[in-house]
């Protein structure tokens, strides 16, 4: 009711939290005309927060590639990658994904990236939820 007050799908109004792994394939995606050319869509999650967008790096080395803490609660990451080939995700369901691939797995449990190809140029975002703190408020009764 409220989401068709506000001419909007009932999925905007809700958060994301416990979304499974997803992939994309790059034979998988769907391009479709745009504006300037031809996109595809990759991955839409709705919520209220802030995002991060963030290019990353790997080369292939011998050292085991240390583990990424939890990020905040409710935190979604989405990677396409760009070059190369890599193994990520949580530490409980990697997935290997190359060039053109895109995931999106939880950012709030424990989770790596594995370069398995010489090198690779990944494109992260991740969003992460956000709780407005409010001050508590004091209500006075009677005189001041």
């Amino acid at each position: 009711m409220l989401a068709a007050a506000l001419n909007v799908p009932a999925r905007r109004l809700l958060t994301e939290f416990g979304t499974p792994l997803y992939v994309q394939r790059e034979d998988d995606g769907v391009w479709s005309p745009g504006a300037a050319g031809s996109e595809r869509l990759l991955d839409e999650t709705y919520g209220s927060g802030y995002v991060r967008t963030l290019v990353l790096r790997l080369q292939r080395d011998s050292t085991q590639p240390e583990v990424i803490d939890p990020h905040p609660p409710g935190t979604l990451v989405h990677l396409y990658v760009v070059a190369g080939r890599l193994r990520t995700g949580p530490l409980n369901d990697p997935v290997d994904v190359a060039a053109g691939d895109f995931v999106r797995f939880p950012g709030d449990i424990a989770h790596r990236h594995i370069s398995i190809s010489e090198r690779v140029v990944a494109h992260i975002v991740m969003t992460i939820p956000q709780v407005g703190r409010f001050p508590p408020t004091v209500i006075r009764s009677g005189g001041a």
